[in-house]
């Protein structure tokens, strides 16, 4: 018990310096207008709280996360929101986690020149159990719901397509397990990547939580090879790989089937877009830019 306390302390006093700390930068520092939109999109317990927290430790990144000033409900605010908040910040980078709004980033893309977003994903097992831990069967709830054409103005059934929305029919909810549901779920919102056509875009990475977990120098050197932003080791100095396959999977091996797949898929398209890096995106993203701005976001 005086672990956990002394812990939320400790948590608590290093969330206000690091807010005093930037403060007290921005007052120094202005890089208005020049300032470049990255969202962080994909599924809910994707390992998108530690990324965001590994851009934190740089005062390159301006960081507004699910809970911030950025969000009503956990939906983004509207489009001029976004763009005044990118064009008045002093920092080089402004990062929003619209997840719920994921259906939504071409739109988010398109809002600002030179925007980019990360595509968070993770293997099904371990996000199933995190999601059942702690959303317990909500996932099941809104699935059985939207197979009975119930809640389609919620979030989670924007970017449906009709096809989505039939092959939500063929299930049984009555006899299906919360795990299953969650699996469910997580394919089709990582489906969303490709029924926008993100796999044919250079500005959108997909990026696996474990390659971040398991090496996580290597992996933010290649984010912010990315993004165009400098490498600092102080980004990874709280990384850790506890979560992965800590517990045991309780999904059935015709649910994996379906699942793992898009899985592989995912992660094929992020090293070949890491690997094209240089040209895809170095050479083809900055072109026509003016120098200044070229110089002010690359950092």
């Amino acid at each position: 018990m005086a672990s956990s306390l002394m812990a939320k302390l400790e948590g608590f006093i290093g969330r206000n310096a690091m807010a005093c700390r930037r403060a007290c930068w921005r007052v120094l520092n202005d890089n208005s207008p020049n300032a470049r939109a990255v969202y962080i999109l994909g599924a809910q317990r994707s390992g998108t709280t530690m990324l965001l927290e590994c851009l934190e430790q740089s005062m390159d990144f301006e960081v507004l996360g699910e809970s911030s000033k950025a969000m009503v409900n956990f939906r983004i605010k509207s489009d001029d929101y976004i763009r005044n908040t990118v064009r008045s910040s002093h920092h080089k980078f402004v990062v929003f986690k619209p997840l719920t709004d994921s259906h939504r980033a071409r739109q988010f893309l398109d809002l600002l020149p030179n925007s980019v977003a990360i595509w968070a994903f993770r293997r099904v097992e371990d996000r199933v159990n995190s999601s059942i831990a702690k959303f317990g069967d909500h996932n099941l709830q809104v699935l059985s719901g939207l197979a009975r054409g119930e809640g389609l103005d919620k979030w989670q059934a924007q970017g449906l397509s009709p096809s989505d929305l039939e092959f939500l029919r063929q299930f049984d909810y009555s006899t299906m397990s919360p795990h299953t549901a969650s699996a469910l779920f997580w394919y089709l919102r990582n489906t969303l990547y490709f029924s926008q056509g993100l796999q044919d875009r250079s500005d959108v990475l997909p990026l696996a939580y474990e390659d971040l977990a398991a090496a996580p120098g290597e992996t933010m050197r290649d984010v912010c090879r990315f993004l165009g932003a400098e490498f600092r080791p102080a980004m990874v100095s709280t990384v850790h790989s506890q979560s992965v396959g800590r517990s045991e999977s309780r999904l059935s091996e015709e649910t994996l089937a379906f699942c793992r797949p898009l899985y592989d898929r995912l992660h094929a398209i992020q090293k070949a877009r890491l690997q094209d890096l240089p040209g895809a995106f170095g050479q083809e993203t900055w072109a026509g830019l003016d120098p200044n701005s070229r110089a002010s976001a690359s950092g």
